[in-house]
């Protein structure tokens, strides 16, 4: 199995044919750091990086509706809290995605646009729908943006100033949550994972192992490879291009959320314990 020298997968290959049993302080697999332990971050969700300010955000919430607990912590590259409440008065933000200067942010009942550069909000899009549940968002090359919307199993795309369905369908996109954009495909990772053409909106569920599904967030590789959190049973897994799969990390009494990996062989993932109330982002690296 050969993957690009830029590409997570292709440490993911050594490691598997290395190393069949991964823990967090393998040779391969190393656990580098947990951000924010001592920040008293609330029930963090999602990751997002911000290539042009080289920075990360991280979604912060209570209770998944209307509010005002939520907000959006900013970290640097390196792991510093750089503001713990960069935006906050949110309802619960969960998925976000840059384009450009603006950040997209799934917000319950609503997809909220901030300006990164000056740091505010500067426009609310609502949900044509009660009770949409949105949940994360994508972004094509092309620049279109679509956003998950979990309890009614569909697929919202942003169209001009409002916010329409694009897709719905309540087997295959049952609590669609986490997205991937590769190519013409969009993937949607919810009880099954199902991948949609952008262009004719043809849809495919993806067959998986049995046992693997509620996903939260979603990885997909240059062969199709999958890296995928699940929320039952919180564990992060590896499914490579003809179905074999390993699981890369193990809840352990905290949750995993919507990870990101950010192409250099580092991987940061929302961990928390609601019993504990302790919240924090995982950084992990894979080792050639």
């Amino acid at each position: 199995m050969r993957f690009s020298d830029l590409c997570f997968f292709f440490c993911i290959s050594l490691l598997f044919f290395s190393c069949k049993q991964v823990s967090e302080h393998s040779h391969f697999f190393l656990h580098l750091a947990d951000w924010g332990r001592e920040a008293a971050l609330s029930q963090v969700e999602s990751v997002c990086f911000d290539s042009a300010s080289d920075l990360y955000y991280v979604s912060n919430g209570k209770s998944y509706q209307k509010g005002v607990e939520g907000y959006i912590s900013r970290f640097s590259a390196k792991g510093e809290l750089l503001e713990a409440k960069w935006i906050d008065s949110l309802h619960r933000p969960t998925g976000m995605a840059v384009k450009q200067d603006i950040l997209y942010i799934a917000d319950v009942n609503r997809l909220l646009a901030i300006d990164t550069k000056a740091g505010k909000i500067i426009q609310s899009y609502p949900s044509p729908i009660s009770d949409l549940g949105l949940n994360d968002v994508a972004i094509s090359a092309e620049g279109e943006v679509f956003v998950s919307a979990s309890f009614v199993h569909a697929i919202m795309k942003l169209e001009g100033d409002s916010l329409t369905v694009w897709m719905q369908d309540e087997k295959s996109l049952e609590y669609a949550n986490g997205l991937c954009i590769t190519g013409n495909k969009l993937w949607v990772a919810g009880m099954k994972l199902t991948q949609l053409m952008l262009d004719s909106q043809k849809m495919k569920e993806i067959k998986l192992p049995d046992g693997i599904q509620d996903f939260d967030g979603v990885f997909v590789g240059p062969k199709e490879e999958l890296l995928l959190s699940t929320v039952e049973n919180s564990s992060l897994w590896y499914i490579d291009e003809s179905g074999e799969s390993e699981k890369l990390i193990a809840g352990k009494g905290y949750y995993l959320g919507d990870f990101h990996y950010d192409g250099n062989k580092n991987l940061l993932i929302p961990r928390g314990s609601h019993e504990k109330t302790e919240y924090f982002i995982s950084a992990f690296q894979f080792l050639p």
